[in-house]
């Protein structure tokens, strides 16, 4: 599939979300081996905790989470929302790394200044989320017969 055929998609919040979620995945499959080449006693020590968590929950949960999203299950928009939510401190975290050991020669500043720009995009991508979410629970009928109910009047 040429790379060109994929723009399209990018236009939906469905092709965003898919595109973000492969872009996490991308992230864990990179951000670890390079802080292990890097500084390797500082991820076997101090990162080992999230280390683990990332390569055996976060990571499954993000590839469960894409395979939901291409096959259109209703339980993948809310995984990922707990998915996004957790990159955000994965990243906030990671970036930090970043700029407290100068890796690549980058400036702190750069790293830091990025910290913002990952939460924007994040939040972003929740919020449309979130929107189709709420819009979708406002069409369900069950949320029709809830709320026909509740506003009935009681009878004696």
């Amino acid at each position: 599939m040429p790379l060109t055929s994929l723009v399209p998609k990018l236009r939906t919040r469905k092709g965003r979300t898919e595109a973000a979620l492969i872009a996490l995945l991308a992230w864990f499959a990179t951000s670890w081996p390079i802080g292990a080449l890097v500084d390797p006693d500082e991820v076997l020590h101090a990162e080992l905790p999230f280390l683990v968590a990332d390569l055996t929950v976060l990571a499954p949960l993000c590839a469960i989470t894409l395979y939901g999203l291409v096959r259109s299950r209703p339980w993948a928009r809310l995984l990922v929302l707990v998915v996004m939510g957790a990159f955000a401190y994965d990243a906030v975290s990671f970036l930090t790394f970043v700029a407290r050991e100068r890796l690549l020669g980058l400036p702190v500043f750069l790293p830091v200044l990025l910290i913002p720009v990952v939460i924007a995009v994040i939040a972003w991508l929740v919020t449309d989320e979130i929107r189709d979410l709420t819009a979708a629970a406002d069409r369900e009928p069950t949320s029709q017969r809830l709320n026909e109910r509740n506003t009935r009047a009681p009878v004696d």
